[in-house]
């Protein structure tokens, strides 16, 4: 979903002069959600599942801390650095979210 919302900022790249307003649908309104839905419900428990419940739960309590920071912070700077991006340059700025998740990934 990201990389179709990014492909759909640079001029002519996917066959149309104006803005293709359909991809950008699908990117926004199905594809996204539902790789968001997925890999947030899932991510969190899988790292909590490492550890054993019992002896280790100070380290699930620290994972959780610093999972959900992680995730904050990288919000915090996503809303700061992007639209400064964006004042520059729109499709950078739709493509950091992309490189970061590939990064993550």
């Amino acid at each position: 979903g990201l990389i179709l919302i990014a492909l759909t900022t640079i001029p002519n790249f996917m066959g149309r002069i104006d803005f293709n307003v359909r991809a950008i649908q699908w990117g926004l309104l199905v594809l996204w959600p539902i790789g968001t839905g997925t890999v947030k419900a899932c991510v969190n428990v899988f790292g909590a599942k490492q550890f054993h419940p019992i002896l280790q739960s100070s380290l699930i309590e620290r994972y959780y801390v610093n999972f959900y920071m992680c995730i904050n912070i990288g919000a915090l700077t996503g809303g700061v650095v992007v639209p400064i991006v964006a004042q520059w340059d729109v499709t950078w700025a739709y493509c950091i979210p992309v490189m970061v998740l590939v990064v993550g990934v």
